[in-house]
């Protein structure tokens, strides 16, 4: 324990217990990952810059999912709830005041969460209908 407490920043810290505890599995790039995606803000950021940043995250994501479904029904729905789930982490790190050059782009980003608000209706609709 006493070598963990002479490291000065988080990130040593993860990186000594990444390379103590690393199984040969993803978890702990998965782990970071999370949680890199759920505390990005866009801060001063344009809405373009932190969209890209979040879709880079979320397709290291998808690269290191390793769930394995055989029903296309599961398949659907799980593709619809991280969807989801990723649409609230792009809305909670969304500035609260958009600037002029941002505004062309709101209603793209709404169209955006409508689809995938849609998606998931009709994937409902889909399975109830079974």
């Amino acid at each position: 324990m006493k070598r963990y407490l002479s490291l000065r920043t988080a990130r040593e810290i993860w990186s000594v217990f990444a390379k103590a505890f690393y199984d040969g599995s993803d978890k702990t790039q998965i782990f970071v990952l999370n949680q890199r995606a759920f505390s990005i803000r866009q801060s001063i950021r344009s809405l373009l810059t932190y969209y890209g940043e979040l879709v880079e995250i979320f397709q290291e994501l998808d690269y290191r999912d390793k769930v394995k479904m055989r029903d296309p029904e599961d398949i659907i729905m799980y593709k619809a709830a991280v969807e989801k789930l990723r649409i609230h982490i792009f809305l909670n790190g969304l500035d609260t005041e958009l600037s002029k050059c941002e505004e062309k782009y709101f209603a793209w980003i709404q169209a955006w969460i409508l689809s995938a608000h849609m998606h998931i209706f009709v994937v409902k609709q889909i399975v109830e209908s079974f």
